[in-house]
């Protein structure tokens, strides 16, 4: 590439250092006011710098899996700010994405560009995946890494194993990130599973063709094996982790343990009288409590928690994973939550109590898909309403809409934080500094209003011009993404049946990876939007926001998929001539 192309080195290398001191010196914002999201997220960091693992066990100790505190724990322990690791991140998956397609896009110019285009995309110049500290941004490199990963490793299947070993590492890193950083990272297991089956059966095949000896077989074997055999250390690593600090053998006790098996009992719990949009009617708590002694025990506490959050959000019901967090609330208000074993006891008792109700038919199970076993099915005659939906929304993300909203603000009006001093003031020391203050509650306006003011001040005043070059970059990234993003509805199938006709040796290769990519897109959105319909139905702002939120894995598979198609109609563009 030196070689034959110095004057492109030189450009590629000055566009990603522009990239990575922009990252450097786009500030953050505090938003630490979420108690179950940001706030969390950054304690568990803080507790993990003290050697004090996740703290103190309580309501919210085991709620959500560490991965991204021990990220932020990491940039403060090798004192490299937060931004800089991050965006660091984000360039090493964009490169493996465009090393991954030079099968199909053997041009080393067009695969340079497109990297840029990765670097400079408008999904990392937004204030949910870039400048807030939360999790969902991370997922986007992390997702970027382990289906390009998997894409290198397929389109590479016929060459030698030396040079399959990079792409099988960089699978597992990718696949141990993703699963310790969010508790809902199996929608890739479809991709990598099927992905991981074709290399399997044509390595088995070259074996009978090729007369290789079984040593040669059981070293694919290992190497397909290897990303799933990180994913399952790391996962061990926090369990055991988990175990010496708590006595529980968990990622999480939301979603594993007692407490699950509780909750997909009572959750599934059929009254006759189903209330769209509910995880957990009152009246099916009602009915488990009726049927355990267990539960019934803490009937009060429950009670009161259930009816302060109806009353807080003005509901009937509590809606979305609501439910979760009140339960819980409630079982720590009868002085649960002090001791992980006897709390998971607790709700494994609660479990088999629901549960042999079910076999004696006290109770009954709600009908429909499930999507996940602790939360309300999708009743079987919705399912194809459900699919029009996420299609709807599918291309309400390609739109870039939502996204136009949530550009980087310039520094005549930049985003606040939230949250008391002493939270932003962690965030602030946690990332390494650049981090934008908020206005903190009113108990603490005067010291807190005086103490923000000077931070925000000197930040704006060195990195105003960073905010206003991200907000441009923004602007102008959301237009020109929209019109890339829709444009593949007609480019694509085009240049399907452009290589069919030509008989492309790749045709297949290319085929395959863009229906693995879309229907990856599509598994994510389906479940992202069920989620969100029940959480946030009530309100359209906030439900297309959450959705947006936590479709950043969209975003990563969007990309690949303008990477492939636009740099392999390129290809056959270039060749023709």
């Amino acid at each position: 590439m030196l070689r034959d192309h110095p004057a492109l080195c030189v450009v590629l290398v000055l566009l990603t250092g522009l990239r990575v001191v922009l990252a450097h010196k786009t500030p953050l914002i505090s938003s630490m006011a979420p108690a179950y999201d940001d706030r969390l997220l950054v304690q568990y960091a803080s507790n993990i710098v003290q050697g004090n693992w996740l703290g103190a066990y309580n309501v919210l100790t085991l709620t959500k899996n560490p991965g991204y505190a021990l990220f932020i724990a990491a940039c403060h322990g090798l004192h490299v700010r937060y931004q800089l690791a991050y965006i660091l991140l984000y360039i090493a998956a964009c490169a493996v994405c465009c090393t991954a397609i030079r099968p199909l896009v053997p041009s080393r110019v067009v695969r340079s560009w497109l990297y840029v285009a990765l670097m400079y995309a408008p999904a990392f110049l937004t204030l949910d995946y870039f400048q807030r500290m939360y999790r969902m941004g991370i997922v986007l490199p992390l997702t970027m890494l382990v289906f390009s990963a998997y894409i290198g490793l397929y389109l590479r299947r016929a060459e030698t194993l030396p040079r399959i070993v990079p792409w099988s590492v960089c699978a597992g890193l990718g696949m141990a990130g993703l699963w310790i950083c969010t508790e809902s990272a199996m929608w890739v297991l479809p991709f990598v599973a099927v992905c991981s089956l074709v290399v399997l059966v044509g390595r088995i095949a070259a074996c009978a063709n090729e007369r290789r000896g079984v040593a040669w077989m059981c070293a694919w074997v290992a190497l397909l094996a290897l990303p799933m055999a990180l994913l399952v250390s790391s996962t061990v690593a926090v369990r055991a982790t988990n175990q010496r600090s708590y006595g529980v053998s968990l990622l999480n006790d939301r979603y594993q343990g007692g407490f699950s098996r509780a909750s997909a009992a009572i959750m599934s719990i059929d009254t006759g009288n189903e209330l769209e949009l509910v995880w957990l009617p009152t009246s099916a708590l009602e009915l488990a409590m009726q049927n355990s002694a267990t539960l019934r025990s803490e009937r009060e506490s429950i009670m009161n928690a259930w009816d302060a959050r109806r009353e807080e959000f003005a509901q009937k019901e509590i809606t979305g994973d609501l439910s979760y967090w009140t339960l819980r609330q409630g079982y720590a208000d009868a002085g649960g939550y002090q001791d992980a074993r006897k709390t998971d006891a607790f709700w494994n008792a609660v479990a088999d109590e629901v549960e042999q109700a079910y076999s004696t038919g006290k109770l009954r199970r709600r009908s429909g898909l499930y999507i996940s076993a602790a939360a309300n099915p999708i009743p079987w005659d919705g399912v194809t309403t459900h699919i029009e939906d996420s299609l709807k929304w599918m291309l309400d993300l390609c739109t870039h809409t939502t996204m136009s909203n949530q550009i980087i603000a310039a520094s005549s009006e930049p985003a606040a934080g939230t949250g008391t001093l002493e939270d932003q003031e962690l965030a602030l020391t946690l990332a390494g500094g650049n981090v934008l203050m908020g206005t903190p509650p009113e108990d603490e306006t005067t010291e807190a209003e005086q103490k923000n003011t000077v931070v925000n001040t000197e930040i704006l005043r060195k990195d105003a011009i960073f905010l206003n070059i991200d907000h441009i970059l923004g602007v102008i990234g959301v237009r020109v993404g929209a019109v890339l993003a829709l444009c593949l509805l007609v480019v694509a199938p085009v240049l399907a049946i452009v290589l069919l006709v030509k008989r492309d040796k790749s045709r297949l290769e290319f085929l395959l990876v863009l229906a693995g990519l879309l229907l990856s897109a599509f598994v994510l959105v389906f479940s992202v939007t069920w989620a969100m319909d029940f959480a946030w139905a009530g309100s359209e702002t906030m439900h297309q926001w959450a959705i947006f939120s936590y479709s950043a894995p969209f975003y990563a598979l969007l990309m690949m998929t303008e990477c492939i198609v636009y740099g392999k109609a390129i290809a056959c563009i270039t060749l023709r001539r």
